[in-house]
């Protein structure tokens, strides 16, 4: 996923003014979200894995830090992940919080606890997991599940639900450059997942999915779902 490492990296050079949720490309038409949005999400995370001030909340592909500060403030202690540098110096810099920890590295080799010990019991990936492929996917699960606390909950969110996929590409005006993507057989959201696929691998390792809708302010609702595991 190294391409996509330095694609965040050169975001970040080309435009740091335009703020933090336009680095990780939380926009709507090439403007970042509104914070009523914003917080429309934030909300909708923390109320699907019932954040609660014993928990500990591990944040993979945390990105700047943008979601996961303020998380943070929910919880007993929270650590970020994240495989761009240049987006861990970002939220080191301007999304810290006393009680949470930055790491730079791949989600697809989770830490297993806290600096101190704690293993997590709350696990979020939020708008990341079309950049991994099915058996990334089922390996990132059987990682998660072994590190974890039984009682886990992980909350995959803004997922793109492959139920949605045509509808979302008959919106599209494919110009040269998206043509010469999907030639090469990278997609312009890269994974779309269905209910099913997800259902199957939770289902091989005696887990249960939920899928949840994103809220409706959002224009990705359109097309991406919540998929919230047990």
């Amino acid at each position: 996923m190294s391409w996509i490492s330095k694609y965040y990296d050169r975001r970040i050079a080309s435009a740091p003014e335009k703020g933090l949720l336009w680095q990780v490309g939380h926009t709507e038409n090439g403007q970042p979200i509104t914070d009523d949005q914003f917080n429309a999400m934030v909300d909708r995370i923390s109320n699907e894995l019932d954040l609660q001030p014993d928990d500990v909340l591990l944040d993979l592909c945390c990105g700047n830090g943008a979601f996961t500060r303020i998380l943070a403030g929910h919880v007993r202690t929270a650590v970020g992940i994240d495989f761009s540098p240049a987006l861990i110096a970002v939220a080191q810099k301007s999304s810290q919080a006393s009680n949470l920890t930055y790491l730079s590295g791949d989600a697809k080799n989770p830490p297993r606890e806290t600096k101190v010990g704690d293993r997590f019991n709350k696990v979020l990936m939020n708008a990341a997991l079309q950049h991994f492929s099915f058996s990334d996917f089922r390996s990132l699960l059987r990682d998660l599940v072994a590190q974890s606390t039984p009682d886990r909950m992980i909350l995959l969110a803004f997922v793109p639900n492959s139920e949605r996929r045509d509808e979302f590409e008959a919106t599209l005006k494919p110009g040269m450059a998206l043509r010469l993507r999907r030639l090469f057989g990278r997609d312009l959201i890269g994974h779309w997942y269905s209910r099913e696929t997800v259902t199957r691998l939770c289902a091989e390792m005696g887990l249960q999915a939920e899928f949840l809708p994103v809220d409706s302010s959002i224009d990705g609702s359109r097309y991406r779902i919540n998929i919230l595991i047990r």
